[in-house]
C-alpha cells in the first residue's frame, strides 16, 4: 500500500518535469484511476485523492495567475515599454518547484523513515 502512494508521489514530481501541461494532475489521476479499483487500498484512495484535489486546485491557480501575467506582459509591449517586471514569474516558478517538486521528495522520505502514511496534502477544496 505505501508502494503506491509513494508511486503516486513519484508521479505529481515526474508531471512537472514533462512538458505536458497539468502533468502533475494528469499522470497521478490516470494512476489512481487504475489502482482504485482494489478494495483494500482505503489508505492510498484518500492519499490520492488529497493529493489530487490539491494538484487540481494549484494547477488552476496557477493558470488563472499566468494568465493575469501575460495579460501584464502584452500590456506592457504594447505600451512599448521594455522594462517589464519579472519578479512574480520567479516568484510562480520557485513556488511551484518547491510544491510540485521539493515537497513530494519531503512526503517520500518522512514516509520511508516513519514507515506509516499520513495525510501530508491539505484538503481546501474536494474535487475528487
Amino acid at each position: 500500500m505505501m508502494k503506491y502512494i509513494i508511486i503516486v508521489h513519484v508521479f505529481v514530481m515526474v508531471g512537472t518535469l514533462l512538458p505536458i501541461p497539468c502533468g502533475s494532475f494528469f499522470l497521478p489521476l490516470i494512476y489512481w484511476l487504475t489502482k482504485r479499483k482494489n478494495k483494500n487500498n482505503d489508505c492510498f484512495n484518500i492519499q490520492a485523492r488529497n493529493v489530487l484535489n490539491f494538484q487540481l486546485l494549484f494547477s488552476l491557480l496557477g493558470t488563472i495567475y499566468l494568465i493575469f501575467f501575460w495579460r501584464y506582459f502584452v500590456a506592457m509591449k504594447i505600451k512599448g515599454l521594455d522594462d517589464v517586471n519579472y519578479t512574480f514569474l520567479w516568484f510562480f516558478i520557485a513556488f511551484a518547484i518547491i510544491v510540485n517538486i521539493l515537497y513530494p521528495i519531503f512526503i517520500i522520505i518522512k514516509m520511508a523513515v516513519e514507515h506509516k502514511p499520513k495525510i501530508y496534502y491539505p484538503n481546501i477544496i474536494r474535487f475528487f
